[in-house]
């Protein structure tokens, strides 16, 4: 399957496919399963349910808001005005000059110079990377999947950030305070970064009948000296998500059947020292 370039007249919500140029907003709006509301659905089934009825929001991070400007810069090649990302002059994302311009820009992505200044840096980082500008050679970006998991039935989405289908590549680009592979591994764990790649493995090989496909992510420093590392992901890492994350899926499933979302955390083994703890004599 080759991907469709988006365009007004496809169903919205659209079939199973890879689309391209399908507008964020747009397809954030697909109600279809993803990676963050699988990680929300982690943290309680309660919670999951109260950000998918709007009843619970987050606002953008600065980790957020930096990442998103990188990738419009490096991931897409557009400027931060063909990305629809505003600058705003002052210090702080409060305040009533803050709230005017929020109100004169909407629609927009608003962000402050710092963050600017941030994506600005790690924009040339990345293009002065030659395995991550080798990496990106020949990738379509941002293009979105739509898919029926073969186990659950689910109907899944996901938006990949770089894809390219001769090479079997799927690149995932993180903004992160520390690159180097002890520390970025951690953020994989903590933030479950496994379970994206995992859950887009799946699609890519339902949609595509491919298989053996290569994920990599590509980690820039975020704060000055900006610098990357690139990493493909470990077998092992995509074994251990794939328990993972079948697991969540079926129990996703179980509460939308029974609509029943509980708040409390059932679980009933024993709770134990982390592993770093032991290596320090048990002492924490």
């Amino acid at each position: 399957m080759k991907p469709l370039d988006w365009n007004p007249q496809l169903a919205d919500p659209p079939p199973p496919g890879l689309y391209c140029g399908v507008p964020f907003k747009r397809y954030l709006g697909w109600p279809y399963l993803s990676n963050s509301t699988l990680g929300q659905f982690a943290i309680s089934p309660a919670q999951c349910r109260a950000v998918l009825d709007g009843e619970l929001s987050f606002g953008a991070s600065d980790a957020m808001l930096m990442g998103s400007a990188t990738g419009a810069l490096w991931v897409e090649d557009l400027t931060l005005q063909e990305a629809g990302i505003v600058v705003f002059s002052g210090a702080s994302r409060r305040g009533k000059a803050w709230e005017a311009f929020v109100a004169d820009n909407p629609g927009r992505i608003h962000v402050l110079a710092k963050h600017e200044a941030a994506a600005l840096g790690m924009d040339k980082a990345l293009r002065a990377s030659i395995e991550a500008e080798a990496l990106k050679a020949g990738c379509l970006p941002e293009v979105s999947l739509v898919w029926d998991c073969p186990e659950t039935g689910l109907r899944c989405k996901g938006r990949v950030d770089l894809l390219d289908l001769e090479r079997q590549l799927e690149i995932d680009l993180k903004t992160t305070r520390d690159h180097r592979r002890k520390s970025f591994a951690k953020s994989i764990a903590d933030y479950r970064y496994h379970w994206q790649r995992e859950h887009y493995r799946q699609g890519l090989e339902v949609l595509t009948g491919l298989q053996d496909w290569n994920h990599y992510f590509i980690a820039v420093r975020n704060e000055p000296v900006h610098s990357v590392a690139v990493y493909p992901v470990a077998f092992a890492a995509l074994e251990a998500a794939r328990h993972e994350l079948l697991g969540a899926m079926w129990r996703f499933r179980e509460c939308c059947l029974a609509d029943h979302w509980p708040a409390d955390l059932t679980e009933q083994s024993p709770i134990d020292l982390p592993g770093w703890a032991y290596k320090q004599g048990g002492r924490v």
